[in-house]
Formats: C-alpha cells, structure tokens, sequence
C-alpha cells in the first residue's frame, strides 16, 4: 500500500477505460480481524498492547474513509497524484505502528532470535517505505504551492479586473 503510486509494473497508469489510461490502485487492502483468530485468550495480553491490537480495523477503517473524503471533496479526479501520495504516506505511518504491535507482541510473548530479527527487518524495510512516502508527499506539496504561487503572480501581472458596479 504505501509503494502503490496506481501504475503498473511497466510504470504505465494501471487503469484502463475505453482507450483512456488513469491512476488506479494496484493493491488491495488487507483485511484483519483479530476477534476471528480463534482462541486467543486477550486478557493475558497488556491492556495497552491488547486496545491497540483490537483498534487496529477501525483505524484501518477510518484511513480508508478518510481517503475516500480526501477523493470526493479535494479533487473531481477519481485517483490523482495527490491521492496517491497521500494514500501512500498514511498506508506508510500504519505498517509502521503495526510492525510495532508485532514487536511488542513477539517481545511479549518471546521469540527466537531469527523472528526478532526477522521483525527488525521488517521494521526497517517499513520505516524506509514510509519514509519514501513521506519524502514524495513533501515533494507533491512542494510543488502544488509552487504552482499556486506562480498561478497568483499571474494574476496579479494582469492587473485589476475591469471595475463593477453595484
């Protein structure tokens, strides 16, 4: 999710409608459902650790709402560049904070030395990726402020508007 820019692998927009090629996101959100993992027994769990475990589809949830108001509201354009960087960067900040429910949980629980490093790694693949996101993100909005700056002082070499009367 936080490397999904919405093209393909050749680098091509994925989306394809009657010749017209747009952005469209290539990877599917996962599902999780700690309530239907069986028998787990949560009250043995650190109550902190637990909430964040039990919290973790709601604000999955509420990324993936928040994404769709930031769609509808911000842009006519289904799935833009803009979107994308933003999917990319909050999908970024989530794997972070879910590798480290896995940490804790696995320095809880204890581990073998290959998981923890296993984690270690995971934890660092994801906080590069996020740092990715955050990177590009900063770049869109670099841009978008730059463009809008330019946009003013053309505006502002035209001139005053012819004068209305009331």
């Amino acid at each position: 999710m936080a490397s999904d820019d919405g093209t393909d692998e050749y680098g091509q927009p994925a989306g394809y409608d009657n010749g017209d090629r747009f952005l469209e996101p290539v990877t599917v959100v996962p599902a999780f459902s700690p309530l239907e993992l069986g028998k787990v027994s949560w009250t043995s769990l650190d109550p902190g650790l637990m909430t964040r475990i039990l919290d973790l589809p709601i604000e999955l949830d509420e990324l993936e709402r928040r994404l769709v108001r930031y769609r509808d509201h911000d842009d006519p354009i289904p799935w833009n560049v803009a979107w994308f960087a933003h999917r990319r960067r909050w999908y970024g900040d989530m794997a972070v904070k879910v590798i480290e429910i896995m940490k804790e949980l696995r320095d809880t629980l204890g581990s073998d030395q290959g998981n923890t490093a296993l984690v270690r790694s995971e934890v660092e693949e994801s906080r590069r990726t996020q740092e990715a996101a955050r990177v590009a993100y900063d770049a869109w909005k670099a841009r978008d402020e730059l463009r809008l700056i330019a946009r003013q002082k053309e505006w502002d070499a035209m001139g005053p508007g012819p004068a209305v009367s009331t």
